[in-house]
């Protein structure tokens, strides 16, 4: 994302000067402005992604009249809001090992997405199998922050497939969030599903005939 920032500064006398200062809360960024201009462009590459504050601090006029500091608009710095959030997916529980499995009905099956940063989630997202199956969020709510999304579900009767994979992650009315409150890429891309193979098969035997 980008970190380059336009903002306009109204109100001041042709004569007044100041300075802008925008804060991560460690960090600042000072932009000096004029009274003969309107408009300016702040670089905030070097404070920390999250919550920027601004503050405007007129100087003395000739006069000798100091002015109170005045807040502007905040602004959220994140310069990976459009990268690939998800890193991988894994499946575990009884019967699986490093990923691979062969699985009847009844059994426990939990998937965790691993996220490339810390997240908050509220609501209940959604898994979509590629066998049909939706399986809903069943980790820590907000405000607790995790790297690790887990998903578990109990196989059904019918929920066939020769290697179980998440086919999409949805928001399902909730929202999956970074920490400073941006909305994280869910999209899956290639190899982020596990190459191990987890087959599902609930599919009873039957003797068919004699020979």
């Amino acid at each position: 994302a980008a970190t380059a920032v336009q903002f306009s500064v109204a109100g001041l006398e042709s004569a007044d000067t100041g300075i802008v200062t925008f804060s991560d809360g460690t960090h600042q960024v000072k932009v000096i402005v004029r009274g003969t201009a309107t408009n300016y462009v702040a670089n905030l590459s070097t404070l920390t992604d999250g919550p920027i504050t601004s503050q405007l601090q007129v100087n003395p006029d000739a006069a000798g009249n100091v002015f109170t500091p005045v807040s502007g608009n905040s602004v959220t710095l994140d310069r990976d809001v459009n990268q690939q959030n998800v890193v991988s997916i894994s499946a575990s529980g009884a019967g699986i090992v490093n990923g691979v499995g062969d699985l009847d009905a009844n059994n426990l099956i939990t998937l965790t997405v691993n996220m490339s940063q810390a997240v908050t989630v509220s609501g209940t997202p959604t898994l979509t199998l590629n066998d049909g199956r939706t399986v809903f969020y069943s980790g820590p709510p907000s405000p607790t922050a995790v790297t690790a999304l887990t998903f578990s579900y109990i196989v059904q009767a019918g929920e066939n497939t020769p290697d179980l994979a998440v086919s999409s992650i949805n928001l399902n009315g909730g929202t999956i969030t970074d920490l400073a409150g941006n909305n994280v890429n869910l999209a899956i891309a290639p190899g982020v599903n596990p190459a191990s193979v987890l087959q599902i098969d609930t599919t009873s035997p039957v003797l068919t005939g004699f020979t």
